[in-house]
């Protein structure tokens, strides 16, 4: 072949890889078969926007993270250098007080003064974190320490109070400002020993890092050599000898290593994990004690020091003008130096927090902070340098003078850096940065609380740099502990295994955070997609599909990034998706088959994966499995990953979402995951549990990958959390879609917002959350939520809002529900106004249940439950009873709005507010009588008409109010309310830019504000008692009317069925029924036991009918048999040839008899039902539609499962019609208890309410305007109003703020370009990007020279080449997987970058890859491919023209 052919040849191979170049082509949705001529590019709006606008390329967020990350900085290191100095200023105003001639009276009190702000100052910390420790002592669970621990801990703290003290008040003033921001490093002599000590018991003596160490305390000791040389002071050597070391006892916690468990270092890590499990109620007194230490060692200063007898001295008698300018105090002085100082420590803190909670550690938090104190030491280097005699008497002058005689800097560096030897700073600086070392290597995640970032509740103000280097936890030494007895006790024995409590374990251990992945922790992250479905469309369908297929596709590429590339990625996750079909099966004469839900989601499926990869498919491979609970389907996606659909049969299981929700808990948590975990080590079984979750869905959601990542993030920063959930938003069309929208965003924007921040989230939905699986596997969970409904409390709690009723199960274990606004997801909302009424009709008793319940036991949850507390407790009954009148409110405003804008109303002083009354109230009346006497349908009807009406009387009242409003005073009341109103919604939608859209459909939920608040409360509570479903209700065919012929007759035991003049696929004939209708036959029998038709045509020969049949039937059984042995692996056994007639033969003989009489049926009198098994060969698996699936049965085991588990949970209830009719007597009773309290509690509402405002005296004048007034129920509704809306505010505020968070901490700020970085670091970079990118089924990589002109000649053949591989028929997608396009396109990569020139491959659009970088890819996977040759390829190398196997 000459190079020319073969450059020919292996362009036609770039080209089918390129046609992308071209548009990716129509795919006929019926036929799967590409049409040649629509070539032209067509994308929906959500897959453009992920195709050429990523996450990772997102601009504005990049450089909004660019800016946050420069403004931390710069503000964390103005923090502490403005703490640092300022602390410097206020001990240096003392030296200058006692420096001064004569220091008299005056003297001695601006002495006390300055020392007691400094108390103050030292005492702020603690008393912030003293409030901290007792609100959450106060209001959430906590534990008491051990006595031995308390008074250890109280002893180091006190140690350390003292020496920071001592410090402050004798060191600093004496030593002068220089030197005193010098010792601020010589603090870590304690926590160097501790470091040494625990790495040389874990590494070993000999090991460079213990050296280092063992050197570094050196470092830290040479404070006492310096001491030797810099002052023969006795006193001052013991002074400042003392406060150092007692300083460094407080730091001891970052050092400790929680790993041991043994001797001496296991009572220093259990003493610390003691102290983590009650640090609250600990520091709740040590605050209060530290507070006391601190004025004590200041008033003994001030009695042993300074002047007693002026220390009672009135400060206000303090004299400004002392006559020696450079001793000039007065209280403005002291005040700013306070204020400056105290607040730049505590926004530094704060700022410190952010940056570690965002992942931007090193920027904002470590170089700020070590830089900090080299800016300190320059700045205040060249103050002592500076000749006093030209600064003014200010903040300079006064730190200039102090302790240091001026010099030039030559001269001063000399005196200072050498007389005093002050290089010995030095090695304090080196040896406080290595023993705060592990602040340089951050691995936490993201949003981690502040009790997981420091070790102590807050921050230390005099030693603010310093303290927040040592307090920072080590995370690389941090571990989560367990003992034996608490794994077993809680989730692990009830999966019944068992563990030796008599093992020689004391605890177990696993990694606080995912990022650091020990030897004995190498199991990922576990997710099981879980969702319901019933009766959705083929349109809802396709939206969890492809959702299910972006999840697969995201896996599959970490998944090769991680095996072939060694990518380390932290969102490393496996999953598997069980999708649960209620009422998959209608039955038909032969027997169950799939309805037609289940034919939709098997083309959906189909469908999905074509519309994502863009590639020509006809059938995904599947396997159909019999169970006892019906069958299910499974699918191996292209991604490797397991796709199963669980068909139920009403007949076997209960149906519902609760009980199919039951199936998947109980299937895959206490079998599944009991099976992986049984014979593993109590450690890994703690690990595996941890990391597992269950991703409840609904069978119209649709989401993204990031979506899930990140409410596993939420998961993981928490292992109380139990629950987590996202954003959700409605999507469909209409005005019923308008109003949801609106109401979901003002529902999470400050709802569940404040929810979030105040308490608990109460409700996680089920379309879209997140669950633990150890939190479902709690007692009193999922035991509680398998009960079966008896009364009807349990039945608007359990069975008609399941969601809640589940969280609120966990809530009462202690777990926390979490909500995470960056966490989107869509699922479709009714849109019609009676699908609507009827959800909210299950929704709002279920609800109100629920907040009974939540009320009533507020007790049990507060003591239960940490994030509960009885303010929170108040918060939620406020708004429930506010809730239970909402309807009489909104007929209230309604009236008073009427009488205000309808001007003959207005008018009408004396009946107009009656009449409105009446126009407002009438048609509610009469709608509350229409929902107790009228059918539902009828209800719905009139709700619908009144919706109308109220929709345009809504509308000219806002005109009118509107006019009103204009025509009166400025800031009357009116205007008041509206301001109030509409304010929180704006500034919310501000907060929420990409969410703003839906501001716009407020004006239709105001519309519909008398329908939705009132109408639909009615029908709700008059309805309350029907338990139907409501939604998605598939229309019953109506009953058959009997033909006056006679009628078709089944039997259990067919033979054939005849259609026309000839048998159809007799192989496949599983029933036999007289279809036809006879004209003359005559019928005699005993049921199955005898048949005698009688006919007027010419029957054939009965006997070889008989016989031919007979064959036939055993024909088939014998291939059946056949064939699930061979499924088993089951040898076959070898059978003797008879002479019995060909099985063709047998067709042809019966064919040929009955073809004489075509109009004629025989059934056989003898015949025997046709033996069929459940779990075998049930008739479903030989339907059309699922006839080229692989049939596999079930394990034994798993069969027993199942049958245990339908036996207690979930076998149908059988039919009672007694108790039937009692639940229903009940449940009426119930229903018209509430009704007859609600509407009397709304009634009185009205009536109170109304007379109010009618009561002249009950009149109060309006604060801006004293000739307005209005009533105490305007004012209590609208102060009440304001404070809740701001209470919401403040939590969104909040919450908007730990969003902000997250979305900086998810973003990388420059993307990784492959030209500034070498081979092996593009690669460990961009591994999943490169990844994603050549597993794509849609060949939409091509490998060309960017820069070589003969791209264009690749081009221009593309169209044909394309269009040959897309029409071959034989080409269909079917067994592709990801992992094979990879390594096939990996191996076309390789040879491409070993050609000559070529310095630039392009994979796709806006994607290229370097020559050496393509090199080192294929160097690691061949180095993979060599380990696991079972994976490899088959690839033909001696061609150029590899194909890829669709």
């Amino acid at each position: 072949m000459t190079a020319t052919e073969e450059k020919t040849k292996d362009d036609d191979f770039q080209s089918c890889e390129s046609f992308d170049t071209w548009g990716e082509f129509s795919i006929d949705e019926d036929e799967g078969v590409t049409t040649k001529w629509d070539a032209f590019e067509k994308l929906d709006g959500l897959k453009q926007y992920t195709k050429y606008k990523t996450e990772d390329n997102n601009l504005p967020t990049r450089i909004l993270k660019l800016c946050v990350c420069i403004l931390t900085f710069l503000l964390l290191t103005t923090c502490a250098v403005v703490s640092k100095t300022g602390l410097i200023y206020m001990t240096t105003q003392i030296r200058t007080l006692l420096d001064t001639p004569g220091n008299d009276v005056v003297g001695a009190s601006a002495i006390w003064y300055w020392i007691l702000w400094l108390c103050v100052s030292d005492c702020v910390p603690l008393l912030i974190s003293l409030y901290r420790c007792f609100m959450i002592v106060l209001f959430r669970k906590t534990k008491w320490p051990s006595k031995s621990v308390f008074l250890s801990v109280a002893l180091i703290e006190t140690a350390h109070s003292v020496g920071l003290s001592i410090f402050v008040f004798q060191v600093l003033p004496n030593v002068g400002p220089l030197m005193g921001v010098l010792l601020m490093t010589a603090v870590a002599l304690v926590p160097s020993i501790i470091l040494t000590l625990f790495r040389a018991q874990r590494d070993g003596l000999r090991t460079g890092k213990t050296v280092i160490d063992v050197l570094a305390i050196g470092m830290q000791g040479s404070i006492f050599v310096w001491l030797y040389f810099y002052t023969a002071n006795t006193e001052m050597i013991i002074w400042i000898s003392a406060s150092l070391v007692l300083i460094s006892f407080g730091f001891w916690e970052s050092v400790s290593d929680e790993r041991f468990t043994t001797g001496v270092f296991g009572t220093i890590s259990r003493a610390k994990q003691n102290l983590n499990s009650a640090r609250y109620r600990t520091y709740t007194i040590l605050n209060i004690w530290k507070i006391c230490v601190s004025f004590g060692v200041m008033v003994y200063f001030g009695v042993t020091k300074y002047n007693l007898a002026i220390f009672f001295k009135p400060l206000s008698g303090l004299n400004n003008n002392v006559a020696d300018e450079s001793s000039t105090i007065s209280h403005r002085d002291v005040y700013w130096s306070f204020f400056l100082q105290t607040i730049s420590s505590f926004v530094g803190y704060i700022v410190a927090v952010f940056a570690v909670r965002t992942q931007i550690q090193i920027v904002g938090f470590t170089l700020p902070l070590v830089t900090s104190h080299l800016v300190s030491i320059v700045a205040v280097f060249l103050m002592s340098c500076l000749n006093t005699e030209d600064i003014s008497h200010n903040f300079i002058h006064r730190i200039a003078v102090a302790g240091n005689e001026c010099h030039p800097v030559g001269q001063f560096i000399g005196t200072f850096f050498i007389s005093n030897y002050a290089w010995f700073s030095v090695f304090w600086f080196v040896s406080f940065l290595w023993i705060a070392g592990h602040i340089w290597f951050p691995n936490i995640e993201k949003l981690a609380k502040s009790s997981r970032i420091f070790c102590r509740p807050f921050y230390c103000n005099l030693l603010f740099a310093e303290s927040l280097m040592l307090n920072r936890i080590n995370d690389h030494i941090l571990t989560d502990k367990f003992t034996a007895e608490e794994v077993m006790g809680s989730y692990l024995s009830l999966l019944s295994i068992d563990i030796n409590k008599s093992q020689s374990f004391h605890d177990i251990s696993s990694p606080l955070c995912d990022n650091h992945v020990t030897k004995g922790d190498k199991k990922p992250t576990k997710i099981f997609l879980c969702a319901t479905m019933w009766h959705e469309n083929e349109n809802e369908m396709l939206n969890l599909l492809k959702s299910i297929l972006r999840l697969d596709k995201d896996q599959s590429a970490r998944r090769l990034a991680k095996t072939y590339f060694g990518k380390i990625d932290t969102d490393y996750y496996e999953f598997e998706a069980h999708i649960l079909f209620d009422d998959a099966f209608e039955p038909t004469p032969e027997g169950d088959v799939i309805n037609e839900f289940v034919v939709f989601f098997m083309d959906s499926l189909v469908k999905a994966i074509r519309n994502l990869n863009g590639v020509p498919v006809t059938e995904l491979p599947f396997v159909k499995i019999p169970t006892p609970h019906g069958g299910r389907l499974e699918w191996t996606l292209p991604g490797d990953n397991r796709l199963t659909l669980h068909l139920k049969n009403k007949l076997f299981v209960r149906h519902r979402k609760r009980w199919s929700q039951v199936m998947y808990m109980y299937y895959l948590l206490a079998w599944k995951l009991k099976n992986e975990i049984q014979h593993d080590t109590p450690e890994h079984q703690h690990s595996i549990v941890q990391k597992t979750f269950i991703l409840a869905l609904d069978g119209d959601s649709n989401f993204r990958p990031r979506a899930v990542l990140q409410l596993v993030d939420l998961m993981k920063r928490d292992k109380k959390v139990g629950a987590a959930c996202g954003r959700i938003h409605p999507i469909g069309t209409g005005p019923m879609v308008w109003y949801q929208k609106f109401e979901y965003a003002t529902g999470h924007w400050f709802q569940k917002a404040a929810e979030h921040v105040f308490g608990c989230v109460l409700c996680s939905p089920g379309c879209f959350s997140l669950f633990r699986a150890n939190a479902i596997m709690s007692p009193n969970v999922m035991s509680k939520y398998t009960v079966n409904a008896t009364t009807p409390k349990e039945y608007l709690q359990c069975d008609q809002g399941e969601d809640r009723w589940l969280c609120t199960l966990m809530l009462k274990q202690g777990f926390r529900i979490e909500y995470c606004a960056a966490s989107d997801a869509k699922t479709y909302s009714p849109e019609s106004l009676h699908e609507f009424f009827n959800q909210r009709r299950r929704w709002m008793p279920s609800t109100i249940a629920n907040n009974f319940d939540l009320i009533m036991d507020g007790k049990l949850f507060v003591a239960q439950n940490e994030t509960f507390s009885w303010l929170y407790i108040a918060y939620q009954s406020a708004l429930f009873c506010i809730s239970l009148i909402a309807p009489s409110i909104v007929i209230l405003l309604l009236t008073g709005a009427c009488a205000s804008a309808v001007p003959a109303f207005r008018r009408d002083k004396v009946y107009g507010i009656w009449k409105s009354l009446g126009l407002v109230g009438g048609p509610v009346v009469f709608y509350a009588i229409i929902c107790l006497k009228a059918k539902r349908e009828m209800q719905l009807q009139m709700a619908s008409v009144l919706t109308v009406l109220y929709s345009i009387f809504m509308l000219l009242v806002g005109i009118g109010m509107t006019l009103v409003l204009s025509q009166s005073v400025f800031c009357a009341p009116g205007h008041f309310l509206v301001f109030s109103i509409m304010v929180p919604f704006v500034l919310a939608a501000l907060a929420h830019p990409y969410e703003a859209t839906c501001l716009p459909h407020m004006i239709w939920y105001w519309l519909s504000v008398p329908s939705m608040f009132v109408l639909l409360f009615i029908y709700a509570i008059c309805n309350m008692h029907s338990v139907a479903w409501g939604t998605r209700e598939k229309p019953q065919p109506e009953p058959e009317k009997e033909e006056p012929q006679i009628k078709s007759t089944q039997t259990k035991a067919p033979l054939f069925v005849k259609e026309g003049n000839a048998i159809s696929d007799i192989d496949q004939l599983p029933a036999i029924q007289v279809h036809e209708k006879t004209e003359a036959v005559i019928k005699m029998g005993c049921d199955y036991a005898f048949q005698l038709m009688c006919c007027l045509y010419k029957t054939p020969d009965r006997d070889d009918i008989e016989e031919a049949a007979m064959q036939i039937r055993i024909n088939q059984f014998e291939d059946r048999v056949d064939n699930l042995m061979h499924q088993l692996n089951i040898p076959l056994v070898e059978r003797v040839e008879t002479e019995a007639t060909p099985k063709n033969q047998l067709k042809a003989k019966l064919s040929d008899v009955i073809a004489g009489s075509p109009r004629v049926k025989f059934v056989s009198p003898t015949a025997k039902p046709y033996e069929r098994n459940n779990l075998l060969n049930p008739y479903w698996i030989e339907g059309k539609r699922l006839s080229g699936g692989e049939l596999r049965v079930v394990s034994e085991e798993e069969s027993v499962f199942w049958n245990e588990l339908i036996e207690k949970y979930l076998k149908p209830l059988d039919k009672d019609d007694v108790q039937e009719a009692k639940v229903n007597a009940l449940l009426v009773k119930l229903r018209n208890k509430s009704v007859i309290g609600l509407y009397t509690l709304n009634l009185l509402s009205i009536a109170l309410i109304f007379f109010i405002q009618l009561n002249p005296a009950m009149q109060i004048p309006w604060i801006l305007n004293t000739d307005m007034s209005f009533d105490v129920f305007g004012m209590v509704f609208l102060l009440f109003y304001i404070v809740v809306m701001f209470v919401q505010m403040i939590g969104m505020l909040y919450h908007r703020t730990g969003t902000f968070m997250y979305v900086i901490a998810a973003t990388k700020i420059f993307p990784d370009k492959p030209k500034a970085m070498s081979a092996e670091k593009d690669l460990s970079h961009n591994a999943l990007r490169y990844a994603s990118e050549l597993q794509n089924l849609a060949s939409s990589s091509y490998f060309t020279n960017t820069r070589d002109p003969s791209s264009d000649y690749t081009r221009r053949h593309a169209n044909k080449r394309a269009f040959q591989i897309l029409n071959d028929k034989n080409r269909r997608l079917g067994s592709a997987r990801y992992e094979d396009i990879f390594l096939q396109r990996i191996t076309r990569l390789s040879r491409h970058a070993n050609r000559g020139s070529v310095e630039e491959l392009a994979l796709s659009r806006g994607l290229s890859i370097q020559k050496d970088t393509a090199a080192a890819m294929w160097k690691r996977v061949s180095k993979k491919l060599s380990v696991k040759d079972k994976h490899r390829p088959e690839i033909d190398t001696r061609k150029e023209d590899v194909q890829y196997e669709f």
